[in-house]
């Protein structure tokens, strides 16, 4: 794909874009109880706004929305309207008088018995809500996802009885400039490695790392977002990186202390110049950085949904910004199956 598209993709505004609203009114169509609907929207493409809408068109019904990250909770607490909150970090709200409800799927699994809703929001259905939906049996389901995949498979072909009513693709919304295209990087042949191989796998770092700050200078990326295999793997490239002569390096993973993570975060968005993110699978769901132009995968992939969610990261739109930078090494694990070929076909990176 040509690294010059002919226009810079237009900033979307604030109301609806002829998709989104096309995927409400399919949600919203005249369901049976007991129904389940998906709604595949990609990564970059909005579904926050839609949830929003459905939960405004659905303000004479019961409604409970239910996500699997307290990350994608506040997004939706900052924007829906008055409700109640099920979520053992975010208080225990959940009386009578709301005729909406937010949660935690782990909460809402745990102590949620006592409204029956006509309607289930179901965000990041992909995820396995089969215990929660069980729950409210008569309600109307509706799941949104980007990554309608588990292990490969696509829901609908799980057991789990969706039916799938609007989808639209990554290369349709690229095509429409709602998202920036991916740009692959041509980098060394496969490197196949045993990740449990600490020495192999720093010995298979140094090498990468001279070559992706070669490329992201000449390129001119300023926002770089890095994929590891483990903290240890992210400490030793965030330490590459820094003997490389990159001044503006964050770590983010699951064993530091939220302060010192959204810390991490904010340096990594609001910095001038070049800035480097280097994470251990934090950066996959909840994560909105449109600035962000490269992303460099230094670690192996097998599933499908998490190569499309990680690819996401990068393909919002962003003033100036023409289109994201891939820089997929292909670490390997060995004998194991990849989905990296897959993935490349379905963005149509050349």
């Amino acid at each position: 794909m040509s690294t010059s598209p002919s226009k810079t993709p237009q900033l979307a505004n604030f109301k609806l874009r002829p998709y989104q609203l096309e995927a409400v009114a399919a949600a919203l169509a005249k369901r049976q109880p007991g129904s389940k609907v998906l709604v595949v929207l990609p990564t970059g493409s909005g579904k926050t706004e839609v949830i929003v809408e459905l939960t405004e068109k659905l303000s004479n019904k019961q409604v409970i929305v239910i996500t699997p990250r307290k990350k994608l909770l506040d997004q939706l607490r900052k924007n829906l309207r008055a409700h109640g909150v099920c979520s053992s970090m975010r208080g225990n709200d959940q009386g009578d008088k709301h005729g909406l409800i937010i949660g935690t799927d782990q909460t809402i699994s745990r102590r949620f018995n006592f409204i029956q809703p006509d309607y289930v929001i179901l965000d990041e259905c992909h995820w396995k809500y089969d215990k929660i939906t069980r729950k409210f049996p008569n309600a109307i389901v509706i799941g949104l996802t980007a990554t309608p995949y588990r292990h490969n498979m696509h829901i609908t072909k799980c057991g789990q009885q969706w039916e799938e009513i609007y989808s639209i693709s990554l290369p349709d919304l690229i095509k429409q400039d709602y998202l920036v295209p991916p740009h692959s990087m041509a980098t060394q042949a496969e490197l196949n490695c045993d990740l449990a191989d600490r020495t192999t796998l720093t010995e298979v770092t140094k090498k990468i790392v001279p070559a992706l700050v070669s490329a992201v200078r000449e390129e001119g990326r300023e926002k770089i977002l890095v994929f590891c295999t483990d903290i240890a793997h992210a400490e030793s490239t965030a330490s590459l990186l820094g003997r490389a002569g990159e001044k503006s390096v964050d770590i983010v993973h699951s064993k530091q202390p939220k302060l010192t993570r959204d810390k991490a975060f904010g340096d990594f968005e609001t910095s001038t110049g070049r800035s480097w993110l280097v994470n251990v699978g934090l950066v996959t769901m909840g994560v909105n950085i449109p600035k962000i132009d490269c992303i460099a995968i230094l670690r192996s992939i097998t599933s499908f949904a998490l190569l499309v969610q990680i690819i996401g990261r990068g393909l919002r739109l962003y003033p100036g910004k023409l289109n994201c930078l891939i820089s997929d090494f292909l670490i390997r694990v060995r004998n194991k199956p990849q989905c990296q070929e897959v993935g490349m076909a379905l963005f149509s990176i050349s």
